[in-house]
């Protein structure tokens, strides 16, 4: 996205992109897609990031190590 594009977003539109991404990295994880759960965490951390919203951050980090629990990559279950 340009930055006379990234103007145009509301601060309400990234947020609503961040929870999609959120939720669509839920759905991954239940649907046992973890790899595809993780490209999606991974997605909204950047926006998160972007957004400064640590509270977000939490949730993300908490899926994510989730989601390695149950690839069994337990070392970086851990780190997350």
């Amino acid at each position: 996205m340009d930055d006379f594009s990234a103007a145009l977003v509301t601060p309400s539109d990234r947020n609503t992109r961040l929870r999609y991404e959120i939720v669509k990295g839920n759905y991954f994880l239940v649907s046992k897609d973890k790899e595809k759960a993780l490209v999606q965490y991974n997605t909204a951390i950047k926006l998160a990031d972007d957004q400064n919203t640590p509270d977000q951050l939490g949730l993300i980090y908490s899926n994510m190590a989730d989601s390695y629990s149950e690839l069994q990559d337990y070392k970086t279950a851990y780190e997350n």
